[in-house]
């Protein structure tokens, strides 16, 4: 696919992004729980299949024109969420890092291929997934504060630990921030932001896909949810000083 734009130095970044992305493309039967498509690893040390890395070469693929990976990703997400659900921090060819997840990109990531792909079971698939993360994994204990709102954390014992294996530093890596100060000495105790404003986005976002779907009753009722959120979000995560 040749890009174009007024800057020739631009040109050259994508063309190199481009004949990339062949040599990070993984299939996902090789994996420890086997993806149903293509995936697109990080590079060097890093043969797996992470969450939110994934969703950022989502943007970098559609305007390379591999619709076909992109999508393939978004089901990957999709089946991970149907298996465990909510997708894990990492599918490694040899083992799942099933006791923590990355910061939740999906909805935003449908909302990008999903124009590409234009199939209606394919975004209802999608959406009964997205609803089954959020629902069952970022507002249910433990991730559920008595504020209302989210936070992260990570009770361990699946192997996939951190250095030091503790459930602060085990949280920040859940952040997907590892390693950071933001969080203080214990991370569990920290109601963030950004993922809080993550989780707004899947109520937005779901509500507009359920829109498109023709459910408007459900859409409504995400609609007061993101409300919910927004006003907790305001009234905790704020400071007019």
């Amino acid at each position: 696919m040749k890009l174009t734009s007024s800057e020739p130095s631009i040109d050259e970044a994508f063309t190199a992004a481009a004949a990339g992305w062949g040599s990070l493309t993984r299939s996902g039967d090789g994996l420890a729980f086997p993806l149903p498509g293509r995936f697109v690893m990080p590079g060097g040390f890093f043969r797996w299949f992470f969450y939110w890395d994934s969703c950022f070469v989502i943007p970098g693929l559609l305007v390379s024109g591999e619709r076909d990976v992109a999508r393939e990703i978004v089901d990957g997400f999709v089946a991970s969420i149907e298996e465990y659900g909510f997708v894990p921090n990492y599918n490694g060819p040899k083992g799942v890092c099933a006791s923590r997840s990355q910061p939740p990109f999906l909805t935003w990531a449908v909302g990008e291929v999903w124009p590409t792909v234009g199939d209606r079971a394919w975004l209802e698939r999608a959406v009964d997934a997205a609803v089954t993360e959020y629902e069952t994994y970022w507002t249910a204990e433990p991730h559920l504060s008595n504020l209302g709102l989210s936070r992260y954390v990570d009770l361990g014992g699946d192997g996939c630990g951190t250095v030091p294996d503790t459930p602060h530093h085990r949280a920040i890596a859940e952040s997907g921030w590892d390693n950071t100060s933001r969080f203080g000495d214990d991370a569990t105790k920290v109601v963030p932001v950004d993922l809080n404003a993550q989780l707004y986005r899947y109520e937005v976002d779901l509500a507009r896909f359920l829109r498109v779907l023709d459910r408007p009753d459900e859409a409504a009722s995400w609609e007061r949810r993101a409300s919910d959120r927004r006003e907790l979000i305001d009234r905790w995560l704020w400071d007019d000083k």
